[in-house]
């Protein structure tokens, strides 16, 4: 169990979500990946079958570029991305992905922040609970290949 509640953890890397590891935040800040990082051998930010959240409030941050099989953020199937609360923004100066493999996968509140560049939705759809705000930058969806 990776209880982020209250801190403030800039993990300036990946935050790889492995089957069987829990992420839990009522309230604080997650930040991963930087300004021209694609993550190496997976996105900043990644998490695989097995792994759950149990998000309620808080602010996860991802920076970095498009990891070519995972993007900037990637939701495996059987992955357990359905937070009750907080925020996820895409920040930073580099294009965007978010690979969603699992359709029941949804964020309460995006927003996309990325200076003039664009966030692409890749594969299932988009479900946002609350609400989505694109500060700057532009977003489009389409299909992986």
């Amino acid at each position: 169990i990776f209880d982020v509640n209250g801190q403030h953890i800039d993990a300036q890397g990946v935050y790889y979500g492995y089957g069987g590891g829990i992420l839990k935040m009522a309230s604080g800040y997650l930040e991963v990946g930087y300004n021209g990082y694609n993550g190496g051998s997976y996105s900043p930010w990644h998490c695989n079958s097995g792994w759950s959240e149990q998000i309620t409030g808080g602010t996860l941050r991802v920076f970095g570029g498009i990891h070519a099989t995972y993007g900037t953020l990637g939701i495996d199937s059987g992955c357990d991305f359905t937070p009750a609360g907080g925020t996820v923004i895409l920040e930073g100066t580099d294009n965007g992905e978010i690979h969603i493999d699992d359709a029941s996968a949804n964020f309460y509140d995006l927003i996309i922040n990325r200076s003039g560049k664009s966030v692409s939705l890749v594969n299932n759809p988009l479900s946002i609970t609350d609400s989505l705000n694109i500060k700057i930058g532009r977003a489009s969806c389409r299909e992986r290949g």
